[in-house]
């Protein structure tokens, strides 16, 4: 049976693997995102009728309105937008902690709002799309890690509060995205520089990911997540997950 699943952030990287990998499955897709891809107008083509396509930021007020409309009929969320940062504590400004938490956090808030009604009467799946770093204390990364974790502590509430809705927060793993791309770009002057020797190793030995590992487990998860995965924070890869369904 078709489901319908929404995702934020499904203009590139994972989110548009994600949204790919559902509409080939033959699911729609309702995708978020502030700008409209080549990739997102390519799969409208390839799959007409079945992706519905929203351009709006995921903290603006009237985007969310815009979403919302759209819940008549939802089986998941997939909430994938998100933001780097970094700064060291001594020197970071507090609006830049208040600019990543309303990405990273806080604009999950009104769509989940919105989506939680709904998804108990589907029994559907929320999946937030977290990060090792919320397991990691890492120099000059804080704020995206307090954010990461904060996003992890709200799965585990959320399946507390609503026990009709499996709620999972997934670490895709290292996948060559540009947000990877924007920690090797700006991260140099902040970031541990064992962490950031790291991160340029394994790019340049050709280790990173592809958005679509992650993005193949990310949907099985919108699909068929069991209550017993609810209100756990997992990696992609995790051997615990059967994914046969």
């Amino acid at each position: 049976m078709s489901k319908v699943v929404f995702i934020t952030g499904a203009s590139k990287g994972i989110g548009l693997s994600t949204a790919t990998a559902l509409l080939e499955q033959g699911h729609s897709v309702i995708s978020l995102s502030r700008s409209i891809s080549s990739g997102l107008q390519e799969l409208s083509e390839r799959f007409p009728g079945k992706l519905h396509i929203l351009q709006g930021d995921v903290t603006d007020p009237a985007a969310i309105t815009r979403a919302a409309s759209t819940f008549e009929t939802l089986d998941a969320i997939v909430l994938n937008a998100g933001t780097p940062g970094y700064g060291r504590l001594r020197t970071d400004v507090l609006e830049d902690w208040r600019r990543l938490f309303e990405v990273n956090l806080f604009s999950f808030l009104p769509l989940l709002r919105h989506a939680l009604p709904v998804l108990a009467q589907s029994h559907g799946r929320v999946v937030l799309i977290s990060s090792s770093m919320a397991e990691m204390g890492v120099a000059g990364m804080a704020a995206y890690s307090a954010s990461k974790a904060a996003m992890n502590s709200l799965a585990r509430s959320l399946a507390a509060e609503e026990p009709d809705i499996v709620t999972v927060a997934l670490d895709p793993g290292s996948v060559e995205t540009d947000m990877f791309e924007a920690t090797v770009q700006s991260g140099k002057e902040h970031i541990d520089p064992e962490v950031y020797a790291y991160a340029l190793d394994m790019k340049a030995k050709k280790q990173l990911l592809t958005a679509d590992k992650p993005a193949a487990t990310i949907a099985w998860l919108a699909l068929n997540a069991q209550k017993d995965l609810s209100g756990k924070a997992i990696v992609w890869n995790d051997p615990a997950l059967q994914m046969s369904a």
